[in-house]
């Protein structure tokens, strides 16, 4: 333990003394805790007071204890005696002590017991050796002690402290002094006769004449409450029901504060606890936005490259951005949503995603499209209530060997580059998205990615398929390298929203099944899975060993959904947040 000191201020113990008698019922108490080298009790402590008669080995009297759990700053300790269970006002006259126990995280320890009322008979010249320091305080800083007496023979320290060279010590004179001064406090103050008025006071006499002069600043009673000498009146402070507050610090009317403490959660508005409303609440993404209910403003930020609109939206070019859990967003050169994760270590530097609108474009290839077949018409309009995510690079090998490591993927045996994982087949494409977050798209949010509203020959415009725009086939396969590249490195290549490598490098797994043509095909954007034509699902795109004809964003094959090949692999999709 610390060797705690409990110092009552010298107003909170002579109210203390003498209000046993005047308020029977509750008495203020204060004072500072500090431990053994004097410095003040800072955090959270429990303090226990029970009242005892001074003869030692006594019970409570009345049985009377109360515990406190305080929270102290500077080690100050203020609480009401009594404001937990009633004094016991048959058992106060006489002599009596409060014991005070204090608690903390290391146990418990008992302070020296300080004398309350009846304290002429408890301190008496034999009872010297045990005076607390409390009682000892009270001799000093009333002016009781009066001069140094002469050097008196060394003895042992004690509670008063160790000897001094000057000999300072206790005279009988001093305890009759004190009784005087006791018998005053008890008879004849303020607080005991009611009034804020001075009084005259002959202790030893035991005479008591009040007088006109006003007296501020001391303790009274006023209905049956403690109250606040003050401009000559009993000044009640004011309780936090009779304010009307829950919480915060608020005049109590006698020139102090009543503190009615701390929100558990939200903050003080106006004496009630309130819980600010949030961006989520008001459903923006962005801006500043009024009252938020408590007194403060909504702030919601900015968007970055972004815009925020009226509505208080990202958006890019007038498109809104969703928000995306764990990704930051800017507006890429295509002026679509990208997000980039937060944390982009490792594979997560190609987990990047693209935010492509609600909205409608025509699928299929006109008949005049050179290189088009009958499975790429009739061209009809698709229309997407909701937008969509899709992945910005085909998916990397080391993505779906992150998979792998989790147990979720099986085996492909496939070094952990960022080329795309190929060799995959359609079930093992499903499961990889699914972890990723994702889902296989279906063939018609593959083609709005790749050609945008107007339709494009290729991802890139109409300019003539070549190895500027994708890994292909441009007279030796995969640019001459007999390989896929790594993602991404054909820029020249970028589609509409920005999505790269939608031709070339691998053939995409799509949600689809083989039709041979579009002859009641969904319109909605949704997969077509039924009435297959075959048993083969579609991959659009072409890979590094295909010609000009098989890049064309219309153009599109399958095969069967455990078929495997180096040049085919897959890109995610992903629903809007909440789907």
């Amino acid at each position: 333990m610390r060797g705690y000191t409990l110092a009552l201020s010298l107003s909170a113990l002579l109210s203390t003394v003498t209000g046993v008698w005047a308020l029977p019922a509750e008495l203020p108490f204060e004072g500072q805790l500090t431990n053994a080298r004097g410095q003040p009790i800072e955090g959270e402590i429990t303090l226990e007071l029970a009242l005892f008669a001074a003869e030692e080995g006594g019970e409570a009297l009345g049985g009377w204890s109360e515990r406190h759990a305080l929270t102290l700053n500077d080690g100050q300790v203020r609480l009401v005696l009594g404001a937990q269970n009633p004094l016991p006002i048959d058992e106060l006259g006489g002599p009596r002590w409060l014991e005070l126990t204090v608690i903390d995280a290391e146990g418990s320890e008992r302070l020296p017991r300080l004398s309350l009322g009846g304290a002429p008979y408890a301190l008496r010249a034999a009872q010297a050796e045990s005076l607390s320091d409390a009682a000892l305080r009270v001799l000093t800083e009333q002016g009781i002690a009066g001069p140094e007496g002469p050097r008196g023979e060394p003895g042992p320290a004690g509670p008063m402290g160790p000897q001094g060279p000057a000999g300072e010590g206790i005279t009988p004179g001093m305890f009759e002094a004190l009784e005087s001064r006791l018998w005053c406090l008890e008879h004849c103050h303020p607080s005991v006769l009611g009034g804020c008025r001075a009084r005259s006071c002959d202790g030893a006499a035991h005479v008591c004449d009040e007088g006109e002069a006003v007296v501020d600043g001391i303790g009274c009673i006023a209905e049956g409450r403690v109250g606040l000498c003050l401009s000559g009146d009993c000044c009640v402070p004011q309780t936090c029901a009779e304010l009307g507050r829950a919480c915060g610090d608020w005049d109590d009317g006698c020139g102090g504060f009543t503190r009615c403490g701390d929100c558990s959660s939200g903050v003080c508005f106006g004496g009630a606890c309130c819980q600010p409303m949030t961006c989520a609440d008001l459903g923006r993404q962005c801006g500043e936005w009024g009252d938020d209910g408590c007194g403060g403003i909504v702030q919601c930020g900015d968007c970055g490259s972004g815009d925020c609109n009226a509505e208080g939206q990202c958006a890019c070019s007038g498109k809104i951005c969703p928000k995306m859990t764990g990704f930051n967003f800017i507006c890429n050169a295509q002026a679509h949503c990208e997000y980039t994760p937060v944390d982009p270590s490792g594979w997560r530097a190609h987990n990047i995603w693209i935010w492509v609108p609600p909205g409608s474009f025509m699928m299929g290839a006109p008949i005049e499209e050179a290189d088009s077949a009958p499975n790429d018409r009739p061209v009809h309009q698709v229309t997407f209530a909701e937008g969509y995510f899709v992945a910005k690079y085909e998916l990397t090998s080391e993505i779906y060997q992150a998979c792998e490591d989790t147990g979720a993927c099986v085996d492909l045996n496939q070094d952990d580059t960022a080329r795309p994982q190929v060799n995959i087949d359609w079930n093992e494409a499903i499961i990889v998205c699914n972890w990723l977050g994702g889902r296989l798209g279906s063939h018609s949010e593959w083609e709005n990615a790749a050609s945008g509203p107007v339709h494009r020959l290729y991802p890139w415009g109409n300019a003539p398929a070549s190895c500027e725009y994708a890994v292909m086939n441009d007279g030796l396969d995969g640019c001459g390298q007999g390989r896929t590249w790594d993602v991404g490195s054909k820029p020249a290549g970028v589609s509409y929203v920005g999505a790269l490598d939608m031709a070339g490098n691998v053939r995409e797994w799509v949600e689809d099944c083989w039709h041979t043509d579009y002859n009641g095909a969904p319109t909605n954007g949704g997969a077509w899975t039924e009435g297959c034509s075959s048993g083969a699902n579609l991959f659009p795109g072409g890979g590094f060993n295909n010609t000009a004809p098989s890049l064309r964003t219309a153009g599109h094959t399958g095969a069967a959904p455990s078929y495997r090949n180096d040049n085919v692999g897959t890109r995610c999709f992903r629903s809007p947040p909440g789907q």
